[in-house]
């Protein structure tokens, strides 16, 4: 049986971004995230995390202090019983310091990370959405052939519930 699933970006979209967001002392869940988190358990979706971490090629971070940070957001989700399923990331970016950072096949709007998950969950793209601050998540959904929802700060909770 496959699963209805909200590809979830990270930074500007659950959490507050400062630019580069890595720091546990940063982290800021965004208003509604926990409300329209639970919307979206209650209506049967499975939540992953898909990110593009290319601060880590731009050494602006390590990949260890963006995994802390994910298990940081993870335990606070946790705390009120909402589980992300998997996170998936990019650490690649154009201007990446080693030229073989540069280039990818993963980094949104490339719909990689949300069609790998599919096949690994058996999760049903038509009845999924992808879900971020930004055009380029939008298009990310667009790519991958799932729905996509733009959301504005504050105002998660309320979008989710209008688009779900």
């Amino acid at each position: 049986m496959s699963i209805s699933a909200l590809f979830l970006d990270r930074d500007g979209t659950l959490v507050r971004d400062n630019g580069y967001v890595h720091k546990i002392q940063d982290f800021e869940l965004l208003k509604g995230v926990i409300e329209g988190l639970r919307f979206a358990l209650d209506k049967g979706f499975k939540l992953f995390v898909v990110s593009n971490q290319g601060g880590i090629s731009l050494k602006k971070f390590t990949l260890e202090d963006m995994v802390s940070f994910n298990k940081k957001l993870t335990t606070e989700l946790y705390k009120n019983d909402i589980e992300i399923v998997e996170i998936r990331y990019c650490i690649h970016h154009p201007n990446a310091l080693d030229k073989k950072m540069r280039r990818c096949n993963c980094r949104k709007p490339s719909p990689k990370m949300i069609l790998d998950l599919c096949y690994k969950y058996n999760i049903d793209i038509k009845k999924s959405y992808m879900v971020g601050n930004t055009n380029v998540d939008l298009k990310t959904g667009e790519n991958a052939g799932c729905g996509s929802i733009l959301i504005e700060e504050g105002k998660f909770y309320e979008t989710l519930k209008s688009k779900l």
